[in-house]
């Protein structure tokens, strides 16, 4: 599962609502987990089959889907 981790520095990074991204484009990670920052802590996988692996094993407070 290829995945990137992107949490606010200092002890708060665990206390951040987790979002997983399940995306196939680079840009649009990008731009989201810059959007992410200090306000979430985002996990992103490039498929559908990563994400129910992730979901299996950790409760996320939301999951945002690329449509394409």
């Amino acid at each position: 599962m290829e995945s990137t981790e992107n949490a606010a520095s200092g002890s708060q990074g665990n206390e951040l609502p987790l979002v997983l991204v399940v995306s196939d484009s680079t840009g649009k990670m990008k731009s989201l987990k810059e959007a992410f920052s200090g306000r979430y802590k985002g996990v992103f996988v490039r498929d559908e089959a990563s994400a129910e692996k992730y979901l299996k094993k950790h409760n996320v407070a939301f999951v945002i889907r690329d449509g394409q």
